[in-house]
């Protein structure tokens, strides 16, 4: 175990560096959907609204799961949970290969989502032990999140190409029926199991091993606060103005952060229908378009991390707000520009999404776990992450069904919304900032 080296600052940047590896492997069997959907749909003949529902039961599934996990994350260890789920999504992932029945695809990606959402709590408390000075906080946990990016990014480089080389080889290879798009969730799979072993060896939940440290050693708190019950402590958070206000706003994001990543290859690939490209063209450019949406989340994440911590002192409301609320003009942009303009500036667009609900995404769940007391940290991070789940299932079969019948625009249209009124809500968060950050005299 890392915890029993004579060197802290050298063991906190070894955990930093494993946990930033580890959820890229929870992406990695999570966004492998967007890239196995189409042939999904060609194999059954499934509508996008039936073969949306496997997001949807995932978001879903991840929604209520969110409204407790953050008490479990609290109270158990972070660390075995954190590895314990990720061996769950595995197992899911892999036993899709063995099933062509859409429905019960259905269930296991539900359960993947269960396992999902406990994933980034998990990760959030064992950095805010392993980190707990809030001048730094913003930064690190910035650059940290950037592993959803990277994690995403990897997926067509790596899957694409193995993808194309099973469906070529399959006979050779001796595949048979698990050969092309379903090693899109094999091969994740067996890298997320090779993992959680990793983290169960080697990450203790806290420098001094205590799997119940809070985050922050100058926050003084009620003892007695420890002992509530998991009832009053989700009471506490669900009543809480500030909780809401997030919540609002992540429920937004989710809706265009889980359109743009799932359905975004497969509109891009049909925009390109019949433009005379040949396939290998057009997956490279899904490759490019989803890379840059990936590097505008990390770039702006990064950028945001620094601005909360130094300009604006610790406030993350400012920059959640003004990137959220620029998610409308970029998807009218998309809307209502003729098709060749748009097609012509896809890096540009994807890039500019990226940096716009990726960052706010990041942003919200740290706001929410420092502007509570730090014993409702992770219930507060799980609550309004339920509200991002909630959005993320509209995103899935609801959005398939809005673009059977209104096309592309109708969910362009509903995106622009959606960042508006999440913008537009956080507004009054403004100055909000943590307590470790607030001047007594103005209390």
């Amino acid at each position: 175990s890392l915890a029993m080296s004579s060197k802290p600052g050298a063991m906190r940047w070894a955990v930093y560096g494993i946990l930033y590896c580890s959820y890229m492997l929870y992406y990695f069997n999570k966004k492998n959907y967007g890239y196995f959907l189409k042939n999904l749909m060609t194999e059954t003949g499934a509508s996008r609204a039936e073969i949306g529902a496997l997001a949807s039961a995932m978001e879903l599934a991840g929604f209520v799961t969110s409204l407790v996990n953050g008490v479990l994350v609290d109270k158990y260890s972070p660390v075995l949970i954190l590895a314990g789920m990720l061996v769950v999504a595995s197992v899911t992932n892999a036993l899709l290969c063995l099933t062509d029945s859409v429905p019960i695809m259905t269930v296991l990606w539900g359960i993947n989502g269960f396992a999902q959402a406990f994933g980034w709590p998990c990760m959030a408390k064992i950095f805010m032990n392993w980190f707990p000075d809030p001048a730094e906080r913003g930064k690190l946990y910035s650059v940290l999140s950037t592993c959803q990016n990277v994690g995403t990014a990897l997926v067509p480089i790596m899957l694409l190409p193995l993808m194309n080389e099973a469906e070529a080889n399959a006979a050779e290879w001796g595949l048979g029926r698990f050969g092309g798009w379903r090693v899109a969730m094999s091969f994740p799979a067996v890298c997320g199991l090779a993992y959680a072993a990793v983290l169960v060896a080697f990450v203790p939940s806290s420098p001094d091993g205590n799997t119940h440290r809070t985050r922050a050693k100058t926050t003084k708190v009620n003892p007695e606060l420890h002992k509530s019950t998991v009832g009053s402590v989700f009471g506490t958070v669900a009543s809480s103005p500030v909780v809401w206000t997030l919540s609002i706003c992540y429920l937004g994001i989710g809706i265009v952060r889980d359109f743009y990543s799932n359905w975004g290859p497969n509109f891009i690939e049909e925009s390109y229908d019949g433009t005379g490209l040949g396939k290998e063209e057009v997956q490279n450019i899904v490759k490019q378009a989803v890379s840059w949406q990936q590097v505008g989340g990390i770039v702006g994440t990064v950028i945001a991390g620094f601005l909360t911590d130094t300009l604006f002192d610790g406030r993350r409301a400012p920059v959640i707000s003004i990137l959220t609320i620029m998610i409308c003009p970029i998807s009218l942009f998309a809307l209502y520009a003729p098709q060749e303009i748009v097609l012509a500036v896809p890096y540009c667009t994807f890039f500019l999404l990226g940096c716009c609900f990726t960052t706010p995404h990041v942003l919200i769940g740290l706001a929410a776990r420092e502007l509570v007391e730090p014993h409702l940290a992770s219930t507060a991070g799980g609550f309004v992450s339920a509200m991002s789940k909630l959005g993320s299932a509209a995103a899935g079969a609801p959005v398939g069904r809005l673009m059977d019948s209104y096309g592309l625009d109708g969910a362009l249209a509903l995106l622009s919304g959606c960042g508006l009124l999440g913008g537009l809500s956080t507004l009054t968060l403004w100055n909000a900032r943590p307590p470790e950050k607030r001047d007594p005299k103005t209390e």
